[in-house]
């Protein structure tokens, strides 16, 4: 190394020399620095230490955990307003379930959609079969899936569209008649009416609208009402069952049908008057029968995998006549029970037809023998 590089050197280490001296803490920003350090262990030890009585009492805004009620309450009616408009007071409520009870039928309804989410027939077993390959017998259920739906499209005034199962109706019971009612913030309501026999598979079953005035606008003179119904395997023989178990339909004037019961089928019906649309196990039934006619309806079924827990999807898009709440009341009946020829005949609607006795002129001295 010449000198010329150790002479640039030297001045390079008395330069940073002379600029450390020069810009070194003086004693005051030391003890600062001390202070802010020493600040900054205390905070860090209150953060590792459990919270004291005191800061539980501390509400902040950002935690979600804690917020402050008033605030909460606030919000949340904002947020009922928003979404339910008018029908707001029904936002929130109750949903355990509702029983009535007769000598053949136990049904279970739901305040959230005012619904039928169960029914028991109390004289009728499902056989399983365990793990160890012995058949048992257990309660007997339709409509039961917690997959099911069952609603009606509430058209608000505003454009916004409602479902009934979005709102919890509140219940009261007198006299084996179930009556569902969810309130507008106006003073209007829709009830759901369920009247239960003292015996019998039959449930008198009623939508009315009061006065609900501008509230809700309905567009193409039908409340539309979806019912999706997985059907469950009640027999131990899936295969045979499925092939008898679909969707039925009866047509004022005609004679009543249904859909495939082998493949998936489709069958639209419209500016048609609906008597009845019923779901159908090889064995059993629910069925909506409408005292006045449904107007149209669209009806689906969908043959599930043989690994799946459901034997059928049925689809059902129901059109009731505006009228119908135009004069007060939408009037149904739901028929859920077994598919006994006596018991179906006397309901006087063709619903026996229901019941697989074969088709076309062997079918009607089957049904006439059997």
């Amino acid at each position: 190394m010449d000198r010329r590089n150790l002479i640039g050197l030297g001045l390079i280490f008395l330069f940073l020399y002379i600029w450390a001296y020069i810009n070194k803490p003086t004693p005051e920003e030391l003890e600062a620095y001390k202070r802010k350090q020493d600040s900054l262990a205390r905070m860090e030890e209150r953060v590792q230490e459990p919270e004291n009585d005191l800061s539980k009492d501390i509400i902040r805004l950002d935690d979600p955990t804690k917020p402050a009620k008033a605030l909460d309450d606030s919000l949340a009616a904002l947020a009922a307003e928003n979404r339910f408009g008018t029908f707001a007071p029904s936002a929130k409520g109750s949903s355990d379930p509702i029983l009535l009870q007769n000598d053949d039928l136990k049904i279970a309804f739901s305040p959230l959609g005012g619904k039928i989410i169960s029914a028991e027939l109390l004289h009728y077993k499902k056989v399983i079969r365990d793990s160890a390959g012995v058949d048992q017998k257990v309660p007997l259920y339709l409509l039961e899936d917690e997959k099911n739906k069952f609603g009606f499209d509430i058209p608000l005034s505003d454009g916004r569209i409602l479902n009934s199962e979005d709102l919890y109706f509140v219940p009261s019971i007198s006299d084996n008649t179930l009556r569902f009612t969810a309130k507008t913030t106006r003073g209007g309501s829709i009830e759901q009416i369920y009247r239960l026999a003292r015996d019998g598979y039959l449930i008198d079953y009623q939508i009315k609208f009061n006065n609900l005035g501008g509230d809700v606008r309905i567009s193409d003179n039908k409340l539309k009402l979806s019912w999706i119904n997985y059907l469950d395997k009640l027999e131990r023989n899936a295969s045979y069952a499925k092939n008898y178990s679909t969707s039925y339909y009866k047509i004022a004037e005609d004679d009543p049908d249904h859909c495939s019961c082998t493949g998936d089928d489709e069958q639209t019906l419209l500016n048609k008057r609906i008597e009845w649309i019923s779901n159908t196990n090889q064995f059993f039934n629910s069925t909506l029968l409408s005292k006045t006619g449904f107007s149209d309806a669209v009806l689906r079924t969908e043959v599930l995998d043989k690994n799946d827990d459901d034997l059928k999807l049925l689809v059902n898009r129901i059109g009731i006549p505006i009228a119908d709440l135009d004069r007060g009341q939408a009037d149904m009946q739901w028929y859920i029970g077994p598919n006994d020829y006596n018991t179906l005949a006397a309901l006087d609607t063709e619903l026996e037809y229901i019941i697989p006795y074969g088709r076309s002129i062997l079918g009607s001295i089957n049904r006439r023998l059997v």
